[in-house]
């Protein structure tokens, strides 16, 4: 059985705000991680889609033809997509405050 775990981050659909040169560096910082997780999530994602689908892959796989795999690599695709715009939402506000 594929079990499947999702990771979720709080306030997710907000921004973080960041009130210090230090704490904007680390928002910044992991941005790009975010980004780029998320992007090869969607990626593998796609794959098992297809090889689901019996698109792609050797008929020897165990994903291939399967219809488990079309629901797994779907969700897969949709945690990425969340990753990638939890890191589109990070935002550093210190920028725009006037010191």
């Amino acid at each position: 059985m594929f079990a499947m775990y999702v990771i979720i981050l709080p306030h997710a659909s907000t921004h973080i705000e960041c009130s210090n040169a230090k704490d904007m560096a680390s928002a910044a910082g992991i941005k790009k991680p975010l980004m780029i997780t998320g992007a090869i999530m969607i990626v593998l994602g796609f794959v098992f889609f297809l090889q689901s689908q019996g698109t792609i892959g050797p008929e020897s796989s165990f994903m291939y033809a399967n219809p488990e795999w079309y629901t797994n690599g779907k969700a897969i695709m949709l945690g990425g997509g969340g990753l990638c715009l939890a890191a589109m939402f990070i935002r550093n506000t210190d920028r725009r405050k006037k010191k």
